[in-house]
């Protein structure tokens, strides 16, 4: 393939995975903010209706952190005067400020992130050799794997090595699990061209057609991971009941 054929393909790929990344994650996170939202009225109707037994469900909490029953009561008491819902939103439902869900910064930051992963081994491939072009590809992506591993660790303080190998690993793993899956289903790249004299390549070779129950079965396998991802991310971060879940699975229904 040309340069210019490689570039086109690339753009493609980048654009359609970084709208694809942008819409998932608008998705994802706004079904977590429709629950916070929801969980805030739900705790306003309960701080009006049930106003003293949502003072000692507070108490309890400190009484668990650590405090003894006193010290609880009296801290209970006095934040409940100051902001009853703050208390009840930090304290009982975890909620804080810079915790809240942020579903436009959410996308923007997946877009812009898989926007620039992709380019480095788009680049490569623009600038690279043909016969060497996979090679070179692989490697560039393993690098920027490599990179990106050993930033995310020192931006959270954690061992770089250990977080390099890591996301080095499974970056590799995943690159060769799609490569084995593609050359199962379609048929490798090796024969796709017919040999002219001296090993040069001749005349593409006509590749069979589509399969629409492999389109079907990838589509559905994609939906039915993404009610996975939003409802189980939900509930492990927020550690909200099954009713929550049952709300995050209606928005990811209407959003696909």
């Amino acid at each position: 393939a040309s340069s210019g054929a490689i570039l086109t393909a690339g753009l493609a790929g980048l654009v359609a995975g970084a709208m694809s990344m942008a819409a998932g994650e608008y998705v994802s996170v706004s079904s977590q903010a429709d629950t916070e939202r929801a969980d805030i009225e739900t705790e306003k109707t309960a701080l009006r209706d049930y106003p003293q037994e949502e003072l000692q469900e507070l108490s309890d909490i400190y009484v668990h952190r650590g405090l003894d029953r006193e010290t609880a009561d009296k801290v209970a008491r006095q934040l409940t005067e100051h902001d009853a819902l703050g208390a009840h939103t930090r304290d009982e439902l975890g909620m804080t400020e810079f915790g809240n869900a942020r579903p436009i910064q959410a996308a923007l930051s997946s877009a812009s992130s898989f926007a620039i992963g992709a380019a480095l081994p788009l680049l490569a491939a623009i600038v690279s050799p043909h016969k060497w072009l996979t090679a070179i590809v692989a490697i560039v992506s393993l690098l920027s794997l490599a990179i990106l591993g050993m930033l995310s660790a020192q931006a959270g303080g954690a061992r770089k090595v250990r977080a390099v190998i890591r996301v080095v690993f499974w970056g590799a793993a995943a690159m060769l699990v799609t490569g084995l899956i593609g050359a199962a289903i379609i048929g490798p790249r090796r024969g796709r061209f017919a040999m002219t004299v001296k090993g040069r390549r001749g005349p593409a070779i006509h590749m069979r057609g589509h399969s629409h129950v492999l389109q079907v079965l990838g589509t559905m396998i994609l939906w039915l991971g993404w009610y996975g991802f939003n409802a189980g991310s939900t509930l492990s971060i927020t550690g909200s009941s099954a009713s929550t879940a049952a709300r995050v699975v209606c928005t990811t229904t209407l959003a696909a």
